[in-house]
């Protein structure tokens, strides 16, 4: 396994959204055009096992004080192998200086990074109700 990551690429763009619907999130094949708008303004990096698409993570920053992972998402059979940790780590390189949050349905996973639990999270969105 050689896990490679880098910034995204309008080559990728599929291979995300793919991701994505296997895993039931919608939002970026529903809106794919307001996804696409929405590179200008974050930072989306992938992780590739030679030329096999494994995962990608998305954030958004201030670059000083504070980012926020949106998503993170490594496909089924290249869990365990820690290729999130390897996204969580490139994001934080990005923004060195910032702390992270996020709001997770993978506590575990986060836990054992050395995030700890702040609050509750909530979502509210015009588009799926």
């Amino acid at each position: 396994m050689d896990i490679k990551i880098r910034t995204v690429t309008e080559h990728d763009i599929d291979s995300i959204i793919n991701a994505c619907l296997i895993e039931n999130w919608t939002t970026f094949h529903l809106r794919r055009q307001a996804f696409m708008e929405s590179l200008k303004n974050c930072a989306l990096i992938v992780a590739y096992d030679g030329d096999v698409f494994v995962g990608f993570a998305r954030a958004i920053s201030d670059g000083l004080l504070t980012t926020f992972i949106c998503e993170l998402l490594v496909i089924e059979a290249y869990r365990g192998k820690g290729i999130g940790k390897k996204l969580v780590q490139h994001i934080w390189d990005i923004f060195p200086e910032t702390r992270i949050d996020l709001i997770s349905e993978a506590d575990g996973f986060y836990e054992k990074l050395g995030f700890r639990t702040v609050g509750t999270g909530f979502r509210n969105s015009k588009w799926y109700r």
